[in-house]
């Protein structure tokens, strides 16, 4: 769910499934977009939820692409907050738009997060008290 809710600008083709393994089951995620989507894209804030220290601000590419207060341009899809660029004369440009970046959705380590607090009252379930 929260993949396919995340504020994107882009094309979210992120697809989600759980495979079996030999004790149990392994979630995946695939797609382009997944890294950009988990840990958020060209945005300085908010931070990723495990965010430790790091080589370098996060949101700024290691190069203060980020830092950019007007955003940068991509060629794409719109996304959820893309805005659309005009050339000199006033006419749209085709699949071309700006973006000041994505947050982190954080989805995977939410996920696991919440089975890791569920494990608990499951075991207690299965097994009583």
């Amino acid at each position: 769910m929260r993949f396919a809710a995340a504020a994107y600008d882009g094309t979210n083709d992120v697809k989600v499934h759980a495979e079996p393994t030999a004790d149990g089951y392994r979630v995946v995620a695939e797609g382009q977009a997944v890294a950009f989507i988990e840990f958020g894209s060209g945005i300085l804030q908010p931070p990723y939820p495990a965010d430790a220290a790091v080589s370098h601000p996060r949101g700024v590419y290691g190069q203060g692409k980020g830092s950019n207060l007007n955003g940068w341009v991509y060629v794409g899809e719109q996304g959820s907050s893309g805005v659309q660029m005009y050339d000199r004369h006033g006419s749209p440009k085709e699949g071309v738009y700006r973006t000041k970046g994505n947050p982190p959705a954080a989805a995977m380590y939410h996920a696991v997060r919440a089975m890791r607090d569920a494990a608990p009252e499951i075991a207690r379930e299965v097994f009583g008290k």
